[in-house]
């Protein structure tokens, strides 16, 4: 390469070089979202682009009524890495298009296999594997961007997607709260663990969670084999209570109260400390 040459390109490549560095100063007009959120013990990840309505009609003007629409400035897609059911319908894990059908008053939501769909010049709907109604929500407030959003329980959760004044809402539902309970019906039939953690874990989410206390009871009477230890006694005592069980609550406060004496008599601090509180225990129980 001859000296003009090599000039010409070194030119060229500073130019484009310029050029990128001033484009990176400029923000896009639809800049890309990604939410990703757990749900029970599954990921569900969105990725789009979060147009802006910027004065614009949105619903009935840029995005057409009775028309498939990519949700978003671009393809707008869903994950899960785990099986989960939309609405009533199951869904593997993976990746989907997620696709729109918006009309004033419900939105056909649709999720679709082919994760690049743009529109319905590339869509297929042989290949949905959830389609559902949900009816045109008020959010309360003014979305300038699409905006996706979760609403999220121990296993399940809502998503949310507003523009404008318009929302609509997705049931995404997970098999967790299955997967534990079989988890748990494993502790109370197996062998006992050699540590109490697993006991503990299983019980006080049964207790956070108020149900099967019959089940979370058993626990905790499992962790008492594995350790000589006051708290699950306090953990059955607020259980007994649940169940509407004084007797057995107090009856569980008096052996919490017998094992602080046993395991703290040489700790007087803890001692004390403990037993005040089994006694402002025994009293609010006494009194109900």
């Amino acid at each position: 390469m001859n000296k003009l040459a090599f000039l010409i390109v070194l030119a060229a490549l500073f130019v484009g070089t310029s050029l990128n560095a001033q484009n990176n100063q400029i923000p896009r007009l639809s800049p890309p979202g990604q939410l990703t959120q757990m749900v029970g013990k599954t990921t569900v990840t969105i990725d789009y682009l979060k147009t802006v309505a910027r004065g614009r009609e949105i619903f009935g003007g840029l995005v057409s009524y009775d028309s498939l629409w990519h949700t978003g400035g671009g393809v707008t897609t869903i994950e899960f890495d785990r099986p989960v059911t939309i609405g009533e319908q199951a869904v593997p894990a993976g990746k989907y298009s997620l696709l729109t059908v918006p009309t004033e008053k419900e939105w056909v939501i649709m999720l679709n296999t082919d994760p690049k769909v743009f529109g319905s010049h590339n869509y297929d709907g042989t290949k949905d594997v959830a389609r559902l109604t949900v009816p045109v929500m008020k959010p309360g407030r003014f979305y300038e961007s699409l905006s996706f959003d979760f609403d999220v329980t121990p296993h399940n959760a809502k998503l949310y997607i507003s523009w404008t004044d318009v929302q609509v809402v997705i049931p995404i539902n997970t098999p967790s709260e299955e997967n534990v309970m079989a988890h748990i019906d494993s502790l109370l039939s197996a062998d006992l663990l050699t540590d109490t953690e697993g006991y503990f874990l299983a019980y006080n989410y049964l207790h956070f969670n108020k149900v099967h206390l019959e089940k979370a009871i058993a626990l905790t009477n499992r962790s008492l084999q594995v350790e000589d230890s006051e708290y699950p006694y306090r953990m059955q005592a607020k259980m007994f209570i649940l169940m509407g069980d004084k007797k057995g609550a107090l009856g569980a406060i008096e052996k919490g109260e017998v094992t602080v004496r046993r395991k703290f008599a040489n700790n007087e601090e803890r001692l004390v400390s403990l037993l005040k509180h089994y006694a402002e225990e025994r009293k609010r129980i006494e009194g109900l």
